[in-house]
This record gives structure tokens, C-alpha cells and sequence, in this order.
């Protein structure tokens, strides 16, 4: 299992457990979290995509792309 955080600006961190090989999409279903379409997801802060892996210790970082300057 690994364990990866999720960051929304304004939302408290959220930590979450999945399996080895999952996405970010996996890790959003686990969550319960819909993105409304406008927001971007990175991963360690390298721009992700729904289908990018996530690895031990990764920080899903979620903004709007005001945000994301």
C-alpha cells in the first residue's frame, strides 16, 4: 500500500492509503472527490493527468487554474 495526500487550497489535507500502481483518478474515486472540470491536478507538483501513477508519499496538489497562476 501507499500512502498519498491530497491538498485543495482553503480544505484541510487529506491522507489516503491505495494500492501499488494506482492513478490519480483511483485515488479521487477512493475519495469521493468530483473535480468540477476546472481545476488541474498535480502530482509533487509536476502538471498530472487522471491516469498519471502515484507513488509512496505523493502529494496530489488540486487548484483552479487562477490558482495556478
Amino acid at each position: 500500500m501507499n500512502t498519498v495526500y491530497i491538498a485543495r487550497f482553503g480544505h484541510d489535507e487529506i491522507e489516503i492509503e491505495v494500492a501499488e500502481g494506482a492513478t490519480v483518478q483511483e485515488v479521487f474515486a477512493k475519495t469521493g472527490y468530483t473535480n468540477s472540470g476546472r481545476e488541474v491536478a498535480y502530482v509533487d507538483g509536476v502538471p498530472a493527468t487522471m491516469r498519471s501513477i502515484v507513488e509512496d508519499g505523493d502529494v496530489i496538489s488540486i487548484v483552479t487554474p487562477k490558482q495556478a497562476g
